[in-house]
């Protein structure tokens, strides 16, 4: 059996800029309070985020759960939000669970704050 890839958070941006969180790896009950203390240190600084999910092999109803609280907050704060690029068995599940369309909108970006 092939070893389980770690849960990586990769940041992209430039001090002060746009920020983007690359995810990879398995979003679950383990990794999904890594992401909430991460996103919640992001949230002082109120800097446009992209959330991209391309690399995220599996997630479970925790991840989905913590997508869900960032959207949550992000409307509550006015805090620009956008989640894309779910693949795989990731897009499935928010297919399933119907969430798909308050995760990521059609074309691949959807900004949380409008």
């Amino acid at each position: 059996m092939p070893p389980i890839p770690p849960f990586t958070i990769d940041r992209v941006g430039q001090p002060g800029g746009p920020i983007m969180l690359v995810l990879s790896g398995d979003l679950d009950v383990l990794s999904a309070p890594i992401l909430r203390a991460r996103l919640l240190d992001l949230l002082a600084l109120r800097l446009p985020l992209t959330l991209e999910l391309r690399g995220l092999d599996f997630m479970d109803s925790s991840g989905l759960a913590a997508l869900l609280e960032l959207r949550s907050r992000a409307r509550q704060v006015g805090w620009s939000v956008t989640i894309r690029g779910a693949r795989g068995r990731v897009r499935e599940l928010l297919e399933r669970t119907g969430t798909l369309a308050l995760v990521e909108a059609p074309g691949g970006d959807l900004d949380h704050a409008s």
